[in-house]
Formats: C-alpha cells, structure tokens, sequence
C-alpha cells in the first residue's frame, strides 16, 4: 500500500528548513551514486520525516507507473508498471481476493461495490473491471476502502498490518518487551521516537516534527 503514497518529488532541507535541492521522482530513479552523495541524505530524511505523503487509495503517480525501466539482454529496456506488478504479486505468492482475505481474518465479506466504498465513480470503475465484488483483488480492494478511524488504510490492511506486528513482535526473543528490562531502562526505550533519533543524530531544524508518521494537527 506504501506505493499509493509515494510522492511525484522529492526535496531536501537544510537546518533551517530551506529546500536545497528539488527533483522529480523521475530523476531520482537515475541518479548516481555521485548525485546522491552531492545531495545528501540528511536533507533527504529531513525532508522525508516533514513532508506530507500522497493519500493511501487506488491512485499512484505517474512516475511508478510509466517510468520504471529494467535491462534486457541485448541492450533493450523493458518499461515495468509498478502497480501492475503488485497486483501480479498476489496470484505469484497465492494471495486470497479481497472477500477471502476478510474472511480468514474475521471480517465480514463485501456484498456489494457500494458497501466497499462510498466513492459512486469508483464503484463504477471496479464494477466495470471485476463484475462482481467477490473478484475483487486484495491489493485494489484494501486500497479502495473507506479509512478505519484514526488510520490512513482501510479496516482489511489495518488488522493485516496490525496482526503481522504483533507476530513479529511476539516471535523475536530479542524485542525489547521480551527482554525484561529493569524499569527505568524500558522506560527510556519506549520514550525513544524515531523523530527524536533524527532530530539527534540528523541535526533536524527546530520545527522538524517529533513524531514522524503524525501530520502536525494529528
């Protein structure tokens, strides 16, 4: 779903939050080594950590869907639409629809286009490319939902997301919460935003947000 959010530019900020180099998606698939070190990455995750990401919903920019190229032997280049291959990637690993996905994670199924989402042009548009709500695809499906409250993916990628979290975090003997820590040292960890970690080790400007993922009113 995070290729729905990718952004058509990108840009870098120095300490004071003035843009030092813009570019386009298009010509940051090309740069080399050089420009990226010319650049620099603290601008890069300065800009990353403030910048508002595009909307998570069936939409992409261009850039991802026209402009990725991949060798071919011979000399030829094969242009690659990257939504494309996400889809295509739910049938490769066998990957349930959208209704089978709920179903298996306890969520009622979808009766209807409408019941999926509130949007009357893309109800149209999947009714017109999947006839039958039941066709619909995991990846497109999720992405078309209506929002979960306080969220910005719908309530299928939501639970998906939150489920796989809560097993990695579970699974893996060195998590923190596994450790049993004393105290004030679990107390220290859990304080430890990754905003706060770039502010530090990144030289962030001062209105740099502290929290990352968070736009400044939420």
């Amino acid at each position: 779903m995070g290729h729905s959010e990718v952004s058509d530019t990108q840009e870098g900020l120095d300490n004071n939050g003035n843009v030092v180099f813009t570019e386009s998606l298009a010509q940051a698939f090309f740069n080399t080594a050089e420009i990226d070190e010319a650049n620099g990455i603290d601008p890069l995750i300065r800009s990353v950590g403030s910048d508002f990401s595009q909307a998570t919903d069936v939409y992409t920019v261009g850039a991802l869907r026209n402009l990725r190229f991949a060798g071919l032997v011979g000399g030829d280049v094969d242009e690659m639409d990257l939504i494309a291959i996400d889809i295509q990637r739910e049938s490769d690993v066998g990957l349930g629809s959208l209704n089978e996905t709920r179903r298996a994670i306890g969520l009622n199924p979808y009766s209807s286009f409408a019941e999926l989402t509130s949007d009357p042009i893309l109800q149209k548009n999947f009714e017109a490319i999947y006839g039958n709500v039941a066709n619909v695809d995991l990846f497109m499906g999720g992405l078309a939902e209506k929002h979960a409250s306080g969220a910005v993916v719908g309530p299928t990628f939501q639970k998906i997301i939150a489920n796989q979290f809560e097993a990695l975090r579970t699974g893996d003997r060195f998590f923190w919460l596994n450790q049993n820590f004393n105290p004030q040292l679990a107390s220290a960890i859990s304080s430890t935003t990754l905003g706060r970690h770039h502010q530090a080790k990144h030289r962030y400007h001062r209105h740099a947000p502290a929290k990352c993922f968070l736009t400044a009113d939420g």
